[in-house]
């Protein structure tokens, strides 16, 4: 997360495309402190096209899900998908769809998003991010599933760190 965040100095222009894995990687952390500070720096970028307006709503919605209120985060993370779509930026839609299925494990409107990620992924060989795409089933299975075990769940994360 934080060499993407140092690459960054002195490449601004690059943020929409160095963030989002830095993102992702604060996601599959479960680091709601880095996913924050990330979310802030994205929102701080300048530019407002159709990328970065995917990429904030996107991180918005996360780290509104990280805080324990997925029902509330999923609708941000929905819009900033089909924001990403619409602007056929394709590789940061699956990226995004990847941290989501992290972070969301078994909600079946993700699941449904997953094969689009898997899609873009194998066409750009990206298998590093078809193995984690592959990862998070078993993932899934130690995730709480219901909003009040999230919940409960960061809150106990939260204490111990």
């Amino acid at each position: 997360m934080r060499l993407a965040e140092a690459a960054l100095e002195g490449w601004q222009n690059y943020t929409p495309f160095l963030l989002p894995v830095a993102f992702l990687a604060a996601v599959m952390a479960n680091d709601r402190q880095s996913a924050e500070r990330i979310s802030r720096a994205m929102t701080e970028y300048p530019n407002a096209g159709s990328l970065e307006l995917g990429l904030r709503e996107w991180m918005d919605g996360s780290v509104i899900a990280m805080s324990g209120r997925p029902d509330e985060g999923i609708v941000q993370i929905r819009s900033g998908i089909e924001r990403l779509r619409a602007a056929e930026s394709h590789w940061s839609e699956a990226i995004t769809i990847l941290a989501t299925a992290h972070l969301l494990p078994g909600m079946p409107e993700v699941e449904g998003w997953v094969p689009i990620a898997r899609e873009t992924f194998e066409r750009l060989r990206a298998q590093p991010f078809v193995a984690l795409l592959d990862e998070r089933g078993s993932l899934a299975s130690s995730q709480p599933t219901s909003q009040t075990e999230r919940a409960t769940a960061s809150e106990r994360e939260t204490t111990t760190v």
